[in-house]
């Protein structure tokens, strides 16, 4: 009875390791514009506020 119950926990974890997608697919796109973005506005901003 053991081995079989170790041998459906293997079959199941063998299985679940079978996945693939592609990271768009995953994460969808992000829109991420980063040209107006300058440390003294934004960045130092953020470290103000946590720290």
């Amino acid at each position: 009875m053991r081995r079989w119950s170790v041998l459906i926990v293997v079959l199941g974890f063998c299985w679940s390791a079978c996945y693939y997608d592609s990271e768009e697919d995953l994460y969808g796109s992000v829109n991420c514009n980063t040209t107006n973005v300058s440390f003294a506005s934004d960045v130092n901003l953020l470290s103000s506020i946590i720290a």
